[in-house]
């Protein structure tokens, strides 16, 4: 089977999924254009000019830290649902003859694809709405600054290592799920509810 025929079925997927793929994507695109954002803000030299700009880089700086814990943390939690309401159909390819390995790279595009619209749409929003969030914390603290069109190539790169790196995680803990289920467990799988998450006080409160 040629690549092309992996490809079109992992688009086809997408849009028959596409009432729960899309809003998996729209929170994609959300944290990577907050993380483009954040970044951004942190290494913009405009900020030099603002009173308090050293407490300001540093709660920035904290907040960047924040934003990738809460992406990875809630990427993989969604997807894993995600992937549990799929289940169904992982096991309808597997009896109509696709092996594990044909599925790994259908889902390699799934996943590729996903990346690529969250990190264009996210990066294309950040850049768009970044003047405005840098305009509006100086006009919180009172700064007079004349800003123009400012690209952070920093920002970028860390949205695409980042998301990047959270993408290849999820794939690969995908493929060990499905990897380690047979078809039969797979049609059953869909039917069982998520378990409640144990609370963590000592985590919460960090």
């Amino acid at each position: 089977m040629s690549r092309a025929f992996y490809l079109n079925l992992a688009v086809d997927n997408l849009k028959k999924n596409a009432r729960t793929i899309i809003p998996y994507i729209l929170t994609s695109v959300l944290t990577t254009m907050m993380l483009y954002m954040v970044v951004s803000l942190a290494n913009n030299p405009n900020l030099n000019e603002m009173l308090g700009a050293m407490t300001l880089t540093q709660m920035l700086g904290f907040g960047v830290v924040i934003i990738e814990i809460f992406a990875f943390i809630f990427l993989f939690y969604t997807h894993s649902f995600l992937i549990k309401r799929r289940q169904k159909e992982f096991a309808l390819f597997s009896i109509l003859g696709m092996e594990k390995k044909h599925l790994a790279r259908v889902l390699f595009y799934e996943t590729a694809i996903t990346l690529f619209v969250s990190l264009a749409l996210g990066i294309g929003l950040g850049i768009l709405f970044d003047k405005a969030m840098f305009l509006i914390i100086a006009k919180m603290i009172g700064a007079d600054i004349i800003l123009g069109f400012y690209f952070s190539f920093i920002s970028m790169r860390q949205c695409v290592l980042v998301i990047g790196l959270i993408y290849v995680l999820i794939y690969f803990y995908s493929m060990i799920r499905i990897h380690i289920s047979s078809p039969i467990e797979l049609l059953h799988s869909s039917h069982m509810g998520e378990k409640e998450p144990k609370a963590k006080w000592v985590l919460s409160i960090i």
